[in-house]
Parts: structure tokens; sequence; C-alpha cells
């Protein structure tokens, strides 16, 4: 290194280091892999066995298993979600979707919303029911991936995973009830 680089401010270029031929020929061949992101994965594809716990009931039905043992979501219509979607999504415990179906008409029919509003609203959760499937695996990977990074072990984790899921007959039975008191105040009040 020059006095004169260092007094002008420049860096001086740093001599190439030369390796000897032994040293080239005995580094490592193997491929360098990317570190492996454990959340992404546990978010974006849960394993089999952990939607099925989630899922509980006619897990069938939401899942078909790939051949890593990942899981999609099945292709077609929710019946149960298009004709009542109401009682199916507080059977399968998504109750912020279900209070959207019910206080959203509610309040709209307090601010003076006229009617074709709220039918094509209605139409509107029929198609939200018939999504139900794909909604319901999505919440349910975002669920299972939460469990996973809280969870201090194997054993907890599923205890967890099958209590945040399953079914709640009484919340379908709610459900209709509600679409009863509905349909009765709709017919008393013409």
């Amino acid at each position: 290194m020059s006095f004169t680089a260092s007094a002008s401010g420049e860096h001086p270029e740093p001599a190439p280091a030369t390796l000897p031929d032994s040293a080239i020929q005995q580094a490592p061949t193997a491929p360098i892999e990317a570190p492996h992101l454990v959340e992404e994965t546990a978010y974006a594809a849960p394993a089999l066995d952990d939607l099925a716990l989630f899922i509980g009931p006619n897990a069938a039905a939401f899942v078909v298993s790939r051949e890593a043992g990942l899981a999609r979501a099945r292709g077609g219509i929710c019946w149960p979600g298009f004709l009542l979607p109401t009682p199916w999504l507080l059977y399968r415990k998504m109750y912020g979707w279900a209070a959207i179906t019910v206080l959203l008409p509610v309040f709209l029919s307090l601010v003076h919303v006229p009617s074709g509003v709220l039918r094509w609203i209605g139409l509107g959760y029929a198609i939200l029911g018939a999504f139900g499937k794909r909604l319901y695996l999505a919440g349910a990977r975002r669920a299972i991936a939460a469990i996973r990074a809280r969870a201090p072990d194997e054993i907890s984790a599923r205890e967890t995973i099958a209590r945040a899921g399953g079914v709640s007959t009484a919340g379908a039975a709610f459900g209709l009830l509600l679409i009863a008191a509905f349909l009765a105040f709709a017919f008393l009040g013409r």
C-alpha cells in the first residue's frame, strides 16, 4: 500500500489472492442450497393430517392429497353453503363471515337501503357460501400455521388444532333460528 493512495482518500485495490492448485481441487463440489423457510411451507400447505384434524367430520370433501402429502381445495360448489350460508358458516366456526351475513343486512335495513339492494346482497351471500370450502381451507391453513408457530411441542399443537377446528352443531342450529326469525319478521312486516 502506498502512502499517496491513503493520503488522497482513495481506497487501494487489494492484491488478488492466489490459491494453490491443490486447494482448488479439494473444494467441495456439492451445490449450495437456499435455506428452507418453515413458516412459509407450513402456511402454504400444512400436512394433510393437520388439515384432517382441523376440519373434523367430512374432511375428504374439503381436500385431495397430492404426491407429497400436501393438500389443496377440491373444486366445485359448496352446496350447503350456497343454500344456507349463515348456518353453514356457523357450523364450520367461521364466525367472522357469519357475522357479516347477519349484521350487514340488519344495518342496511336500518339506514333504509332499497330492498332491491338487499336482494343483491343476499345473492352475494349465496355466492360467498358457494366458495365456502375455499374460504374454510384458507382460514384453516392460517390457523394451523399460527398454532404450529406458538406450540411448544407436537402433542399440544395437535390438541390445539383439534380444538380450533371441527364443527359446531349449536352454531348451525343458531343459524337456522336466525333465518327463521328473519323470515318471521319479513312476513309480519308486510
